[in-house]
């Protein structure tokens, strides 16, 4: 930055005080059109890494969990139904064990019957009995031996019936139980997704911020400027085309300056912070007649460079603390007018140079630079990364 501190020291303190125009509108993050452009740096690259990772985490958790959900769903239906074959078998079970009570208790009967006065066939041994009585002692056996027959097969059958029930019951209570514990697992295993889910989530969205931070200070390809300089630039541009529409400066010839005064607000290792501040603040070399530099007085005790013996240029575009009492503005819409915030910084900056009037040709751009800095060899300086950066950045609705 072999110029800085050198932009306003000769032409800004010439300039007539007037009124800012309006703010522009507060930005929320970057400008649509300078968030579409490609950028890079190793910090971006490794944020995005992160997200990515962090994205793909996510995308199993929540895979998972569908799977997971799915499978207990399934699980579900099928201990339900298991629950109800279940109950209905121990119904019918209830049912044949009463039957086969009655069965039994049938055959108790006929057993004590015979034990008490004897079979049908032992009463007809006895050769008192008339030929009548002997005919109904046949047919009492006859009809006792059916009984009995069938007495004894339908206890047969209802007690093979069961123990069919009963090994059935079992074998279902066997099965809801473990399907039981299988929902239990699964439901677990759904509590634990979901939360993984709700983590991942959260680390996505903390990965994002990482990226949308990381971003605003990458470097927009084709170039050596970064995404929150550049929408400082642009911004700059839309709001003086709303205050001074018959001004026309361009981005372009913004960011021309802030790369020759401070390299777009990077000078020896300065950063600049998602809302435009520079830090640490960018100052230029004391006003006190050495280095070949005129001497300017101090103008504001210091509050804004710093020094209460000799005025120091300030800032991403290198302004006298005299000059920004004329031209500051807040372009960044935190209430204050600050030569440290490359927004601020750059509204400014077209401010000044609008006063020359219209600036959407060579010639009038060439006047304009000219009161920044009354060097010739300064002016082909700052028109040439202005065009350079004209050329790599064709940005939509630019001038």
């Amino acid at each position: 930055m072999a110029v800085i501190g050198a932009a306003l020291v000769l032409g800004a303190a010439l300039l007539l005080p007037s009124q800012p125009a309006p703010p522009p509108p507060v930005p929320v993050g970057l400008s649509p059109e300078v968030a579409a452009l490609p950028a890079s740096s190793r910090t971006l690259d490794a944020a995005e890494s992160r997200r990515d990772a962090a994205m793909a985490t996510r995308d199993r958790d929540v895979a998972d969990l569908a799977d997971t959900q799915r499978s207990l769903g399934s699980v579900q239906e099928e201990a339900r139904a298991t629950a109800g074959l279940l109950g209905r078998r121990r119904a019918e079970l209830a049912k044949v064990e009463a039957a086969l009570e009655v069965r039994r208790r049938a055959v108790r009967a006929i057993a004590a019957e015979w034990f008490v006065s004897g079979t049908a066939d032992d009463r007809s041994m006895d050769p008192a009995l008339g030929a009548d009585e002997l005919q109904e002692l046949r047919r009492q056996a006859v009809l006792g031996d059916a009984a009995a027959g069938a007495a004894g097969d339908a206890v047969a059958f209802l007690s093979a019936r069961a123990d069919a029930l009963r090994a059935e019951v079992e074998r279902l209570a066997r099965g809801g139980e473990r399907l039981g514990g299988r929902v239990d697992e699964l439901t677990t295993r759904a509590t634990e997704l979901t939360a993984d889910v709700q983590a991942d989530e959260a680390a996505v969205a903390s990965a994002e911020e990482a990226v949308t931070s990381a971003r605003l200070n990458a470097t927009v390809d084709g170039t050596d400027i970064s995404t929150v300089a550049l929408d400082a630039y642009w911004r700059a541009q839309r709001a003086l085309a709303l205050t001074d529409p018959g001004c026309r400066v361009s981005w372009w010839a913004l960011a021309g300056i802030g790369r020759t005064e401070s390299r777009h607000g990077t000078y020896l290792g300065s950063e600049v912070a998602a809302d435009g501040a520079v830090t640490p603040p960018i100052l230029g070399p004391p006003l006190d007649g050495s280095n070949g530099f005129r001497v300017v007085a101090d103008s504001d005790g210091g509050a804004l460079d710093g020094d209460a013996t000799t005025d120091r240029a300030v800032g991403p575009m290198q302004f006298l603390p005299s000059t920004w009492r004329t031209v500051g503005r807040d372009g960044n819409g935190d209430g204050r007018a600050d030569p440290d915030n490359v927004y601020d910084a750059a509204l400014g900056a077209g401010a000044y140079l609008c006063r020359s009037g219209d600036l959407s040709g060579e010639a009038g751009l060439r006047s304009a630079y000219l009161t920044y800095n009354r060097s010739q060899t300064y002016v082909d300086t700052v028109i040439g990364f202005a065009h350079g950066y004209r050329d790599a950045l064709p940005l939509a609705g630019a001038s």
